[in-house]
């Protein structure tokens, strides 16, 4: 009952501008005080509302772990940025080795000139070996992406910030100013720009792991082959789920470079099968999603309809659901009441055995 009086309170709610507003007199219907401009402020701003809110969850989620990661790497890149610097410990520990050599030599009566002079000394040229080079280029690249990614992020934030802010005036400056920030909002694709942000993060990680197994490659290589293993799988995952959608439209693993795979995707089966072959295809995932849609819309009603009756325990929503299937497609009908009377079977049989269970001794002994 508490859920059909909430559809309720919504539904009068969204339709009742006429009573909660007062008609304007003819020729003022777009006057500054006009009706029309409190209806365009009150529906844009629970849809600003959850735009906006969706946008900060994802911008939060990126900068709690660019954070978490940046700190991590900084961790090895402090310990291995020493590779590429002269290691005076070891310059010293060649040369005490060096001199107490010579000290033994001198006290066994041995030639000091047979001594081998020390290959390290401070005026020796310092070279890094090439992996070492490889190893500090990679992780100071991810860590570069992983700072870029939460600066980003923070002006993201500034600039939802700045969007949502309040305004005034009458109701049709107000209408104007918010019609002018969404449509700048969306002109300069800030929504686009978030959804790259996870991208960047997800390079991030990937470069980190390359050089990781570089460097482990350098101390113990089963260890690096397992890193690799891992790693190569954690890709090639990542890809797949990316790839995904394009073929599967309800696959729900869809990131925002699924649209620019679908769109690369679509240009290469154009290159390679010519336009003249090619049958018409969505120009979005979103349309293809769309078209999939409305070839199973028959289905999908039935199966929504089976998914109400069946998670509601509201005797009001099932008989509204009975009620509904005169209105499905005559080819859809008996598979409806066929899905529904199965699940009506299972109820009664739940509850006879609940009834039989709940014998009158028992109920007593409870209450009792």
């Amino acid at each position: 009952m508490a859920v059909v009086r909430c559809l309720t309170v919504t539904s009068v709610h969204a339709d009742d501008y006429e009573q909660r507003y007062p008609e304007v007199p003819p020729g003022s219907e777009c006057g500054p005080m006009a009706r029309i401009w409190r209806i365009f402020l009150d529906e844009c701003q629970e849809f600003d509302a959850g735009r906006i809110e969706i946008l900060r969850d994802s911008v939060d989620v990126l900068l709690v772990f660019a954070g978490l990661f940046s700190a991590a790497v900084t961790t090895f890149v402090a310990q291995m940025s020493q590779s590429l610097q002269t290691d005076y410990m070891r310059i010293s520990a060649s040369l005490l080795y060096e001199s107490v050599s010579i000290q033994r030599a001198v006290a066994s009566g041995v030639a000091v000139s047979s001594i081998p002079v020390s290959p390290l000394n401070p005026t020796t040229a310092f070279v890094a070996s090439a992996s070492d080079h490889w190893v500090n280029g990679l992780w100071f690249t991810s860590l570069s992406l992983s700072l870029i990614t939460a600066l980003v992020a923070v002006l993201a934030k500034q600039w939802m910030r700045q969007h949502m802010l309040a305004s005034s005036g009458t109701p049709r400056d107000r209408a104007r100013i918010r019609q002018f920030r969404y449509m700048g909002f969306e002109a300069w694709h800030v929504p686009v720009i978030i959804g790259i942000l996870p991208s960047l993060l997800h390079i991030s990680l990937a470069i980190f792991l390359v050089g990781l197994v570089v460097f482990l490659m350098a101390l113990e290589r089963p260890i690096a082959y397992v890193i690799l293993t891992l790693t190569g799988g954690s890709c090639a995952l990542y890809v797949i789920t990316m790839f995904l959608p394009v073929f599967y439209p309800q696959c729900p693993y869809r990131m925002p470079l699924t649209d620019l795979v679908f769109i690369a995707c679509k240009e290469l089966l154009r290159w390679m099968l010519k336009e003249r072959y090619m049958q018409p295809y969505p120009p979005s995932v979103r349309e293809l999603e769309l078209q999939s849609i409305e070839s199973q819309s028959d289905s999908l009603d039935v199966q929504s309809l089976r998914w109400l009756y069946t998670m509601s325990s509201n005797p009001m929503v099932h008989s509204c659901v009975i009620q509904s299937i005169g209105g499905l497609r005559l080819a859809s009908t008996p598979k409806s009441w066929k899905l529904l009377s199965r699940e009506a079977e299972s109820r009664r049989s739940s509850m006879s055995s609940y009834r039989n269970a709940c014998s009158p001794t028992l109920i007593a002994d409870i209450l009792f």
